[in-house]
This record gives C-alpha cells, sequence and structure tokens, in this order.
C-alpha cells in the first residue's frame, strides 16, 4: 500500500508537533502497526535533521 498525500501531510504535521492529542495517538497507533508509515516518519526525521544541520550557528547580521 502507497502512503496518500494525506499521510504524508499528517506525518509531516505529526514529527513538527502540531497535532492535537486524539490525532497524535492516532498517528502513533497506526506507526505501531504500518511499517510503510514508519519509514515515512524516518525519512522526514532524516531531512529534518539534515536541514537543521546547514542552518548557521550564528545566523549572519544584516549589513547596516
Amino acid at each position: 500500500m502507497n502512503l496518500s498525500e494525506n499521510d504524508l501531510a499528517l506525518i509531516s504535521a505529526y514529527l513538527d508537533g502540531e497535532l492535537d492529542e486524539k490525532t497524535a495517538l492516532r498517528v502513533r497507533d497506526r506507526l505501531n502497526q504500518e511499517p510503510k508509515l514508519r519509514q515515512a516518519l524516518a525519512g522526514f526525521k532524516e531531512v529534518s535533521e539534515a536541514l537543521s544541520a546547514l542552518r548557521p550557528a550564528h545566523p549572519l547580521q544584516q549589513p547596516r
């Protein structure tokens, strides 16, 4: 079974902590039961961590 766009949006929102408690619980239940959903979450985490690594430790200041 392929994941829908809705599933991917749900995983993204879950990872970002944007879901209410009831919805997050349903997602956790699905993660325990669906390997493809777990794989998608792992992929989103990898991308998020890679993007975080690209951020400068000290933001550049704008020239005055």
